[in-house]
């Protein structure tokens, strides 16, 4: 066994679902609330006669639609040789290794490649259909592919033969755990070097009607429904009443990190823990007071090396069943909210797909897993639906299930939970995949997991201390530009208020200290565009400091958890090198749009565009820094009401916070610069008329002073020429 495990990483999706056939039509349909339950008495006539009428079937139709045909889907012989268990799950295999664009050739990579496919019940239609025939007609009427086609990794088997992998060949069957256990045992197979990639997942077709006899006779069935079958599975509700039957099928590929990156794959997410349990309890029933699901689901943070607080999003196993769901609630919120947890329970977001799809037994868990998946990578949380009232007692169901609508959310880690008959539980939790940890010190980092157990409440330690930081900054900054806003208008309207024949005061730099005397020299120095770099490595050491120490409280956490030391000490070289070349890039466009020679000697222009830079930086840094400590504050203390709705949603939108201020400098940069004649006409015009016109009769002819202030030699005193003032092409004007 190796010394440390490989990290493993998800590449590849496929689905075959009651809501579509393929992963991009089941996810959308998903997000839209959509539901793929049915009723099936013109299915089968003997199911009529049952208690429960309703069903997540696979759609038939044609590929291009989302629809199930087999003569699409598989090869020429396949329906004959495989059960429909194992026709969907190849199905699906096939989709993800498309997906992962992995379709090795050489032999090496083919032994590197294993499948793990499970089922829990497998075809049982082939069992019924193959004894009825075997009492009306005897031996002769058993079909030789019986076997085979009954035989639950026989999915795994024929996915190995269709593409020519040796890895390891592996198969689960446990109940409606199977799905989760065939992923995590998969990428165990991988962390521990048996392999380096893995096809693995879950495959169900059971809807017959021996199938629903025996789950309803277990009273575990919805029953209630049958006329308005997509109201039927209602995870959480308080009028739920049991789970509906499904079918189809989920896989993924699973990569060894490097692996995957050696081959430039795209990384959907990274499976960060797996945890499993045992209820010791009951054949069908879980403990009330889902002691075996919390197990799970500690186990597999606990391997992730995951505060319960940093858990994002559960994709719960919630079948509709009265005593399952609120187990499973209830095991969620002890760990979710006990220590190192979130603050309250609307802080927990919780949602089952199964009242999109219903229960897909085997399936489930690798469904359920691809869900999470895309809440993952999408940032949006899949709905419950037909989420009406809150279980009973309300008070235990007061977490954010996510009631019918999907849901935007930054989600970084998560959980799948899957739990099965026979009191068997598992839990993998998921994490958004880093393939460069921002991070500019390693103290930084652990301190901030040394310090997450006391805030673990916020969510993200490192979130809470970056946008803190960064706003408090940003805000500071905003508030020293305010008053040198205000100096700059002094010094321009005391100029403006003065004759136009009287000497111009120099431009003043507000500040003092060592500072000041550098910003002074290069004020001098810097009157070409090509020299504003030293400027511009200035401001990306300095103001910029603030989205350096923003994204390294964001990753620190994560960076403690094991980062490559170079990408520790490298990254903040190249962001800071990156944004002093922007920062020198922006001020050159910017003096190349508003400065010449004469223009730079010019106070008055210099004030002039002073201020219109310095109002513009007043703007972005408040209107930034008091987003940020809104949002840091609505995240942290999860404050509700239709303002705290517009900052979350301010938040959320950077993206295009961001644009629109890299927009207002554009437009401010051209207004004033379009603005700047016709009010330095206006400038010029009121200076002129402040010149008091000379008058000969007025004049002193007593013994003139020297400098000195005494009497000496009478100077030459000439009459004062009429004031002359000419426009140069730079839009300046000289005196």
């Amino acid at each position: 066994m190796q010394n440390a495990m490989r990290r493993v990483v998800i590449t590849g999706l496929g689905a075959v679902t009651p809501l579509a056939v393929g992963v991009r039509p089941t996810w959308k349909r998903l997000i839209d609330g959509h539901c793929g339950i049915v009723n099936i008495k013109d299915r089968d006539p003997r199911f009529a006669s049952l208690p429960s009428q309703v069903a997540g079937v696979i759609p038939p139709g044609l590929k291009v639609d989302g629809g199930w045909q087999s003569k699409e889907r598989l090869q020429p012989g396949d329906d004959r040789k495989m059960a429909l268990f194992a026709q969907y799950a190849m199905a699906s295999a096939e989709e993800a290794l498309q997906d992962a664009n992995w379709l090795p050739q050489s032999e090496e990579d083919l032994e590197a490649t294993g499948v793990y496919i499970g089922s829990g019940i497998g075809s049982l239609d082939d069992a019924y259909n193959t004894a009825v025939e075997f009492e009306k007609g005897g031996y002769k009427k058993v079909s030789p592919l019986f076997v085979p086609r009954l035989l639950i990794n026989l999915a795994a088997g024929h996915i190995s033969m269709r593409y020519g992998f040796k890895g390891p060949n592996h198969a689960a069957t446990t109940a409606c755990t199977t799905g989760v256990h065939a992923i995590g045992d998969a990428a165990r197979m991988i962390a521990f070097g048996d392999a380096d990639v893995m096809v693995a997942g879950g495959a169900e077709s059971c809807i017959h009607p021996l199938a629903v006899a025996g789950f309803a006779r277990a009273r575990s069935l919805a029953t209630e429904w049958n006329d308005d079958p997509q109201k039927a599975s209602r995870p959480f509700d308080r009028s739920r009443a049991g789970f509906v039957i499904g079918e189809g099928a989920g896989a993924v590929v699973l990569e060894e990190l490097e692996h995957a990156k050696a081959r430039g794959a795209s990384i959907y997410a990274e499976v960060r823990g797996y945890g499993l349990s045992s209820d010791a309890h009951h054949m069908t029933a879980p403990r009330e007071d889902g002691q075996g699901p919390y197990l799970a689901m500690k186990r597999a943070l606990k391997q992730a090396g995951i505060k319960p607080g940093s858990v994002d999003y559960v994709n719960a196993h919630a079948t509709s069943t009265v005593l399952g769901d609120a187990a499973e609630n209830r095991a969620i919120k002890t760990l979710l909210l006990g220590d190192d947890g979130h603050m309250n329970a609307g802080q927990v977001n919780i949602s089952s797909t199964k009242g999109a799809v219903g229960h897909l037994l085997g399936a489930a868990g690798a469904a359920e897993t691809i869900f999470t998946v895309l809440a993952l990578q999408n940032n949006i949380l899949p709905p419950t639906l037909n989420l009406e009232q809150a279980g009973d007692p309300a008070t235990d169901f007061d977490c954010n299930y996510v009631p019918n609508t999907a849901q935007d959310c930054n989600v970084q880690v998560a959980l799948s939970n899957s739990f099965g008959f026979g009191g068997t539980n598992a839990s993998i939790c998921l994490s958004k995949y880093q393939n460069i940890v921002v991070i500019t010190s390693i103290v930084v980092a652990s301190t901030a997991a040394a310090v997450s157990s006391r805030f673990g409440a916020f969510s993200r330690v490192g979130g809470i201390i970056g946008s803190s930081v960064s706003a408090t900054f940003l805000i500071v900054l905003g508030i020293m530009n305010v008053f040198i806003l205000y100096k700059l208008i002094k010094q321009l309207r005391e100029i403006i208020n003065s004759p136009a024949n009287s000497p111009e005061p120099e431009f003043q730099i507000e500040g003092g200290g060592c500072l000041f005397r550098v910003l002074k020299r290069m004020f001098k120095l810097i009157d070409r565009p090509w020299k504003m770099y030293p400027l511009g490595v200035m401001f990306g050491l300095g103001f910029d400091t603030s989205s350096e120490i923003a994204l390294l409280g964001i990753s620190a956490i994560s960076a403690s958890q094991g980062t490559s030391f170079w990408l520790i000490l490298l990254f903040p070289v190249l962001f800071t090198a990156g944004m002093c070349l922007l920062d020198t890039t922006d001020g050159a466009l910017m003096m190349a749009l508003y400065t010449s020679t004469r223009l730079a000697k010019d106070t008055i222009a210099v004030l002039y565009y002073q201020a219109v830079l310095t109002g513009v930086t007043v703007m972005v840094a408040v209107v930034i820094g008091v987003i940020q400590f809104l949002g840091m504050l609505q995240g942290a203390a999860n404050l509700e009401g239709g303002f705290w709705d517009g900052v979350e949603v301010a938040s959320d939108n950077y993206d295009i916070i961001g644009g629109a201020i890299c927009g207002s400098f554009v437009v401010f940069g051209i207004l004033s610069a379009i603005l700047y004649r016709p009010w330095r006409k206006r400038v010029d015009a009121k200076r002129n008329a402040l010149i008091r016109p000379y008058d000969g009769d007025e004049l002193d002819t007593t013994e003139p002073r020297n400098a000195e202030g005494t009497h000496g030699e009478p100077e030459l005193i000439q009459e004062a020429p009429e004031p002359f003032v000419r426009s140069d092409r730079k839009g300046g004007h000289v005196v």
